[in-house]
């Protein structure tokens, strides 16, 4: 009879340490992807989009690009990258170009409005800061508060330097961009709120 109690006891023993092994791994997995919401939490809320203005008839004067900080901390530095088509000098063909557009902070909770009308590029056969025409895909750059380095482009968002590769494909040229009128700033809704999938 002791036998069989310690065998029913050696047998509990092990259901109960293997369920129990189980349980402690479900909750290491359940704290690394808490870890890891955590870790992307400032960088999912930093989004942009692009709209033209519904006013201007002029499509670069009506070309908008809204950059939102949704978070409650800044983004220390960023910097947005668009694709341009410029003129070659036979005046019939253009190629891509990229504008680099640089910005030191963007402050939480706020949305920045730079409009088409507004944005140069510095044109290095003539010296002159000329208005962008021919606006294509963006890219943006930027750092969390944790210094943490991530990239965005329409709908994705990474770090690394795949989606800087994929989008600079193929062009050779690059041009210092400034904005020379008034950006609008404004409050960014649903502040803190976690952004839909």
């Amino acid at each position: 009879m002791a036998i069989i109690a310690a065998i029913g006891t050696l047998l509990f023993t092990g259901i109960a340490t293997y369920y129990s092994a189980e349980i402690a791994q479900e909750q290491l997995n359940q704290s690394r992807e808490d870890a890891e919401v955590d870790r992307q939490s400032q960088a999912t809320r930093v989004s942009f989009w692009e709209q033209l203005d519904g006013v201007t008839s002029e499509s670069s004067d009506s070309y908008e690009l809204h950059i939102m900080n949704r978070s409650p901390d800044p983004i220390p530095i960023y910097f947005v990258v668009i694709e341009m088509q410029v003129m070659l000098p036979d005046g019939v063909n253009s190629k891509s170009v990229l504008v680099q557009f640089e910005n030191r902070s963007l402050p939480p909770c706020t949305e920045i409005i730079m409009t088409g009308r507004h944005m140069q590029y510095h044109e290095p056969s003539s010296g002159k800061w000329v208005k962008m025409r021919g606006i294509g895909r963006v890219l943006m750059s930027f750092m969390d508060r944790n210094s943490e380095e991530w990239q965005r482009s329409e709908g994705k968002l990474s770090q690394g330097d795949e989606l800087s590769t994929a989008f600079m494909e193929g062009i050779t040229d690059g041009y210092p961009g400034r904005v020379t009128g008034p950006v609008l700033e404004k409050t960014a809704p649903a502040c803190g709120a976690q952004p839909e999938n």
